[in-house]
């Protein structure tokens, strides 16, 4: 048999194998101390009421949250890290754009308008920019 006649059914066995690799990471799910990986971004949008909102945000691999949060419906890929002092502002602005793990805290699935994301990540720890 050919290679070009192999080449079909291999790349449709890696594809299931990435697809399944994929699902066993997002039903593990995270907990305080996890790390979050991703490119930092700072979202700028508004409340419904007109307040502005500016929210530090990473997109990472989707995660499946704990199963005890009930605003929870799929696993989480955007995460909002709470950053409502000036320490904590000081300390993300500059890492916005570049590639940053985040050590989780508290955390939990977003349930209002306040929370930009999937997940909202309460308190955190910042490690150095990758």
């Amino acid at each position: 048999m050919s290679f070009a006649a192999l080449r079909a059914p291999i790349f449709v066995m890696c594809s299931i194998a990435v697809a399944v690799a994929s699902d066993a990471v997002a039903q593990e799910p995270i907990r305080s101390g996890d790390l979050l990986t991703g490119q930092l971004r700072l979202v700028r949008t508004r409340y419904p009421n007109g307040t502005p909102i500016n929210a530090f945000q990473i997109v990472s691999a989707a995660r499946a949250m704990p199963a005890d949060d009930d605003f929870c419906d799929k696993p989480a890929t955007t995460f909002h890290f709470v950053a409502m002092d000036e320490a904590k502002m000081k300390l993300l602005r500059p890492l916005v754009g570049k590639a940053v793990s985040l050590k989780a805290g508290e955390l939990f699935c977003s349930h209002t308008a306040w929370h930009i994301g999937d997940a909202v990540v309460l308190t955190w720890s910042a490690l150095a920019p990758r």
